[in-house]
């Protein structure tokens, strides 16, 4: 029979309702598979994908057992070879090379190995392979092979109207159950997951067994798109009104979860659910209408992930501004080192920071992108033919002319895969299961031709051999996961600046570590942290081979600037100058070293970075506040580039109003006489600049009340930081200047007032309690309450009990009050 897209497909069999047992027990296993990979923590890491593989392995060995005798339709069979093809392709990544060959197919690698032990004065491997990563690739085989079984699974499984069904069924009862789980953890509030596993991170409401909000997103997308087309279809497999509210509920879950490429994924399936749908209706219609509507939504959708990217999306988009696309830029920069082969499967991680600019604190384990993740780990070539391939094999017409449409499980590959374009989570294992069982849903069916026997047996072969395969890897991968190179650093970091390691140990450990990640700039700075610690001279190789590595680490120019403060001052406020300019962080402290070896201007300007943003102005901030009273001229030199550059920098603004307040309060003598108003007019100027510039907080205010303390108005400075505490968000610090003013202009009433609204509110936040208190403490000794002082400091020992502060100034307070027996209970 010929369908009307003009496929061929036998109705009788694709139709047919039942199931013999091996595709049952096949069903089953699938099933479990596809409802528990989300609730293992997404089945993440290789201890919890491992179940999840012994179960796909028997799903796919049951269902190549089957005796139904049906042929796999033509996309199938593509999207299976190019699945074959991938795993394939990825294992070649791991095959050992000579050095001159690896050198002409990869200089990426190439370099990475031959110059990974060159700091020991040791040559690299002989034979090295494509990857830089090779357990991240060797995972990445495992996940391949998984994909792989659980697409021969479903194509088998979901030939007929009854699997096509329960597949789409297990898809939505995981994704219902893995969002109950999420609701329940959130809205309770519960600090556990599944009431034993305590995340290390604060996780908000988000405290489930997805953690990521992005990740959790993906998975109702694929639920949200099955539910709705539920509802839609002509013969909806449950009640019609049931389906719509379960994918209400999925969307409402959506929102709630607040991922903004989440919603926006959403939106994109709704869209191509309602087109399939009426086309599927309207089979004598061309195609064109699809064709349009698909692009609709992948532009809306497009739209909606970008302009949710981030909080100021809406008003950033009437801007010239590629900043949406930065992540985007900085992964395809890696590109062009291995364009032809990729730097392997996995091992971007490792190979990222070649390319990496900003701060090294944090790592990038994936893109944020699907697309520059395969370009860099592929190669070009590879993912060209993947996408195309992946693309033909799903296209509208192969869902359409099966007996059974499964239009939803389409469209959410569609919207997820559009979302991982912005927020990428394919990398997730049970995503990427997920996917995969709907995938094999839009391509399962019959050819219409009888199986031969010959063919059951070669799919049996497949069946067998692959899950062995997977087998024997997962149980390897299981036993060595500490080689992952997240576990990898944090083992490193132990032993490698463990001081009681000798060098040759250290020297072993550094050999055994570069060898599984030769890419890797994290383990030659533990080299450089160690050689820094115990002053040892080596530190300028492994500098040099960590910025080989990662040519913007900033520590490491750090760790290289203050190696150099002796023997080549130039060179090390270069270097300081480098520090400051890759990692922000390191800003102030590079300007504040440097500066001890800057003896003159020219020198301290050889400090500044070459970066205008963001960079340049924090250390010109830094610089005027160093040198004002040691190079005035220098300072205010920089001042002046500062606000060149920067007019409404903070520290500007208050650099320029305590100079304000300075003449005031020292009597400088333009103020004196008719000059006081001018210059209490340019003081309050001055801190309403800075109060404009950052409202909420009391410095502004403060340096405001202080010029009226200072020019004989201690009343309305009082008056004026009293009004300040209902805007500003540092009430403490407030009260304490508050306090400070009033005992000063000998307001008496208002001072007590005050530390008494201090003190009661003094541990109302917990952060910074007992410095608090002590400051009242030392506050009522300084205007004669010893007793409210004792009071204080009592309240701060009930805070913090372990304080020895706390005890000490209780201990003499009771002494001084004559309370002795309290004295010596504080001791």
């Amino acid at each position: 029979m010929r369908s009307p897209l003009g496929h061929s497909d036998n109705e009788q069999v694709s139709s047919a309702p039942g199931l013999d047992r091996p595709l049952r027990w096949s069903l089953g296993l699938l099933t479990a598979a596809i409802v528990f990979a989300p609730e293992l923590f997404a089945s993440a890491r290789t201890p919890f994908l491992a179940p999840i593989a012994g179960l796909v392995m028997g799903s796919a060995v049951l269902a190549s057992s089957s005796t139904e005798g049906a042929s796999l339709r033509r996309p199938a069979r593509l999207l299976l070879g190019t699945a074959l093809f991938l795993v394939v392709y990825t294992g070649l990544q791991l095959v050992p090379l000579p050095a001159q060959l690896l050198e002409k197919l990869a200089p990426f690698s190439a370099d990475a190995w031959a110059r990974a032990l060159h700091p020991l004065g040791k040559a690299g491997p002989a034979f090295a392979p494509i990857t830089v990563d090779t357990f991240a690739t060797w995972q990445n085989v495992q996940r391949g092979l998984l994909y792989f079984l659980a697409l021969l699974a479903t194509v088998r499984v979901a030939r007929s109207r009854d699997g096509t069904r329960r597949v789409e069924g297990a898809l939505l009862a995981s994704v219902l159950l893995l969002a109950v789980v999420s609701l329940v953890h959130g809205l309770a509030e519960l600090p556990e997951v599944f009431g034993f596993y305590v995340p290390t991170q604060a996780l908000g409401r988000h405290m489930g067994p997805v953690f990521n909000p992005n990740h959790l997103s993906e998975f109702i997308t694929i639920g949200f798109a099955i539910a709705l087309a539920w509802a839609l279809a002509p013969d909806p497999p449950m009640p019609r009104v049931l389906a719509f509210v379960l994918a209400g509920s999925l969307f409402s879950t959506q929102i709630w979860v607040a991922s903004r490429g989440g919603v926006g994924a959403s939106l994109v399936t709704a869209i191509l659910v309602v087109a399939a749908t009426w086309y599927a209706r309207n089979r004598g219609k061309t195609l064109g209408f699809i064709a349009i509507a698909t692009l609709a939504s992948v532009g809306l959708g497009a739209a909606l992930i970008v302009l949710g990217s981030s909080d100021g999306a809406w008003s950033e988009l009437l801007e010239p501004s590629l900043e949406k696309l930065d992540g985007i830029k900085a992964t395809l920069r890696l590109v062009p080192h291995a364009p032809l082969t990729g730097v392997g499967r996995g091992a971007f991680e490792s190979a990222f920071p070649l390319v990496q600019h900003g701060p090294v604190s944090g790592t990038w384990e994936t893109p944020e992108s699907l697309l520059p993740q395969w370009l860099c780990e592929w190669g070009i070539p590879a993912t060209i033919i993947a996408i195309t391939l992946i693309s033909y094999s799903l296209r509208i017409g192969v869902v359409l002319e099966r007996a059974v449409q499964p239009i939803g499980a389409w469209a959410a590959l569609w919207g997820v895969a559009l979302q991982n374009m912005a927020d990428f989570g394919s990398e997730v294992p049970s995503i990427g299961l997920l996917c995969t069982a709907c995938a094999g849903v839009c391509v399962a069916g019959s050819a219409g031709r009888i199986h031969p026997f010959r063919d059951r047996f070669r799919w049996r072969f497949v069946a067998w051999t692959t899950g062995g395969v997977l087998v024997v890897l997962s149980f390897w991968l299981g036993l060595r996961w500490e080689d992952e190179v997240s576990a990898d650093r944090e083992r490193m970091h132990r032993l490698l600046l463990d001081p009681a390691k000798t060098p040759v140990e250290v020297d072993a450990l550094y050999t055994d570590a570069a060898l599984r990640h030769p890419a890797e700039p994290y383990f030659p700075y533990l080299r450089v942290y160690r050689s820094a610690t115990l002053r040892l001279p080596d530190l300028v190789s492994w500098a040099s081979r960590t910025l080989e590595r990662q040519p913007h680490h900033g520590a490491a120019k750090l760790a290289l600037a203050r190696f150099l403060v002796d023997k080549n001052p130039s060179q090390a406020r270069d270097y300081y100058r480098r520090a400051a300019t890759d990692d922000a962080a390191l800003i102030e402290s590079s300007m504040r070293e440097g500066l001890r070896i800057a003896r003159t201007g020219a020198e301290a300007q050889e400090l500044l970075p070459h970066a205008p943003e963001p960079a340049r102005p924090a250390a010109l901030a830094v610089l005027v506040s160093v040198l004002s009273t040691r190079m005035p001229a220098t300072s205010l030199g920089f001042e002046n580039t500062l606000a060149e550059l920067a007019p409404g920098n903070e520290s500007l603004l208050e650099l320029r109003a305590a100079r304000s307040l300075a003449a005031l309060r020292f009597h400088m003598p333009w103020c004196a006489g008719d000059g006081l108003q001018n210059c209490l007019h340019t003081a309050r100027i001055s801190a309403r600049d800075l109060q404009m510039r950052f409202p909420a907080r009391c410095r502004g205010h403060a340096l405001e009340a202080e010029a009226l303390l200072a020019a004989g108005f201690p009343e309305e400075g009082v008056a004026l930081l009293k009004r300040a505490l209902d805007v500003v968000a540092d009430r403490s610090d407030c009260h304490l200047k508050l306090v400070e003013f009033a005992g000063k202009a000998g307001l008496r009433e208002v001072m007590t007032q005050a530390l008494d609204e201090l003190t009661a509110g003094a541990c109302f936040d917990p952060n910074g309690c007992v410095g608090r208190l002590m400051a009242i403490a030392h506050l009522e000794l300084v205007h004669g309450n010893p007793a409210r002082a004792l009071s204080a400091y009592e309240r701060a020992h009930e805070a913090e009990p372990e304080n020895l502060g706390t005890l000490e100034g209780m201990a003499n307070l009771a002494v001084r009050l004559g309370r002795h027996r309290q004295a010596a209970e504080s001791l």
